[in-house]
């Protein structure tokens, strides 16, 4: 008997109406279950990931083949990776251990690396990232992080540092 795969799906492009509806059209005619999902906008460019549940016996690279004709009308880049089990039922954060993090200032080369670096050296996970520049502002800048933490972090050591 052949098991079900799960996978993550990518799919990269110029942002178009009817993307989203094509892709998951695709899943739905596939018989596929989307388990997981995100996608955003970044000045007009179209991002997507997905952790898609495929048919019992469908491979990933007969999903790619499927997606074919929506990647070529819209002009996307489409990937896929397997997951194992482990990668694809991964638990949810306790929410104790999530943290919100908002940095608002003036913007700066490398403000994302130094606190993704320090967030890392506490032994913390990035779960959401998401930067805004804020032109109307002059050179405003925003960071919205969402991370997994240990709940033996000090939140007022890491606001420090």
């Amino acid at each position: 008997m052949t098991l079900k795969s799960t996978i993550c799906l990518t799919v990269l492009g110029r942002e178009r109406p009817g993307i989203v509806a094509a892709i998951t059209g695709v899943l739905l005619d596939s018989d596929c279950n989307i388990r997981d999902s995100t996608m955003t906008l970044l000045s007009g460019e179209f991002a997507m990931m997905l952790i898609v549940e495929l048919p019992q016996g469908m491979s990933p690279r007969a999903l790619e083949r499927a997606l074919f004709e929506v990647q070529r009308r819209f002009d996307l880049t489409v990937a896929t990776k397997r997951l194992d089990s482990d990668e694809a039922f991964m638990p949810r954060p306790n929410p104790k251990t999530v943290w919100s993090i908002t940095i608002y200032g003036g913007d700066r080369k490398g403000i994302v690396h130094h606190v993704a670096a320090l967030l890392a050296r506490k032994g913390m996970s990035i779960l959401k990232l998401k930067t805004r520049v804020i032109s109307s502002l002059e050179g405003a800048g925003l960071v919205s992080i969402r991370a997994l933490s240990h709940p033996r972090v000090d939140k007022e050591q890491v606001r420090r540092e």
